[in-house]
């Protein structure tokens, strides 16, 4: 296996893949550049004792922007890059792959999604999740740089959404019998930090110019089970009733409306006996974090063990 590269940018470090990414390729010998719109702002879970015993270093950069993304990666040295997905630019962020790959990128990970399925080029036709992933997953193939897509399903902080129920100890919810994988952001970034320390060992040349990674977490459930596990780990009762799609629209309303109906059809589409999780493919989706994450996937009850305050919050 390669040495890792001397310089990693990664954009989105205040969110969880982000920083789980940063802290998996610090530990696996990058120097890590933290590429953030304010370089002020404090990052959620990361105390500023570990920022500095990891050596990140933060540097101006919005991919919105392209004249911060060339000074950035200038700044940096940086020829390899983790990119979120930002919805709903009207060119896809085809501007940002492009300067990035004009200023020294080589090589690019994008966190996608797991509904980009079977190809970004038929996804791309699909509701707004799929779609708008799908979208900027072929412009990072039109750019002609290196990449991987790393296509996550289901996370398992989704079940945030519900935290005002939980601490009720009575939530409703849509369709509670459909069925999802429940993968950590840990384990995502983890996966990330290899990739981005890596880039040789899984882009052989043959490979034209990039490929997608599904990953999902290693048990499939549906929500009211996931819900009886953060009920235990609490140590507080937990009522679950099913409603209707009233209910469903209610509790997403804090969503942009085109992201909700893209969930409510997910989820429609995982009632049993309808799944996205063929067995055979989750079975090769959930190796894939073993592969590249180097470890066992993270069980959805040690992550809700690791994540108890945010459910009291």
């Amino acid at each position: 296996m390669s040495s890792p590269p001397n310089n990693v940018l990664v954009f989105g470090a205040a969110g969880a893949v982000g920083r789980a990414a940063a802290v998996s390729a610090s530990k696996r010998g990058a120097k890590v550049w933290l590429a953030m719109r304010d370089t002020s702002k404090s990052i959620p879970a990361l105390r500023e004792t570990d920022e500095k015993e990891a050596g990140f270093v933060r540097i101006q950069a919005d991919l919105t922007d392209p004249s911060s993304l060339k000074a950035a990666v200038s700044k940096s040295g940086a020829t390899i890059a983790f990119v979120y997905t930002i919805h709903q630019r009207p060119d896809h962020m085809k501007s940002a792959f492009e300067v990035l790959r004009d200023s020294g990128i080589t090589n690019i990970i994008l966190l996608s999604s797991f509904s980009v399925r079977p190809s970004a080029e038929e996804a791309k036709n699909f509701d707004f999740i799929p779609r708008a992933h799908a979208e900027v997953e072929l412009e990072l193939i039109a750019s002609g740089v290196k990449h991987v897509a790393v296509r996550p399903a289901f996370f398992n902080s989704n079940m945030l959404w519900y935290r005002e129920g939980i601490k009720k100890g009575e939530l409703e919810l849509f369709a509670p019998e459909s069925r999802f994988d429940f993968i950590a952001t840990e384990d995502i970034g983890a996966v990330v930090g290899t990739l981005l320390t890596t880039p040789s060992a899984w882009l052989p040349e043959n490979e034209k110019n990039g490929k997608s990674i599904y990953l999902c977490g290693p048990k499939i459930m549906d929500r009211k089970e996931a819900l009886g596990v953060i009920s235990r780990v609490l140590g507080k009762e937990i009522s679950v009733k099913g409603t209707g799609e009233e209910g469903f629209w209610e509790q997403m309303q804090h969503l942009p409306r085109p992201v909700a109906e893209s969930i409510f059809a997910g989820t429609k589409r995982n009632i049993p006996p309808n799944t996205e999780y063929e067995e055979g493919f989750w079975v090769s989706a959930v190796e894939n974090v073993r592969k590249y994450a180097e470890r066992e996937p993270t069980s959805f009850v040690d992550w809700v063990k690791a994540h108890k305050d945010e459910f009291e919050q």
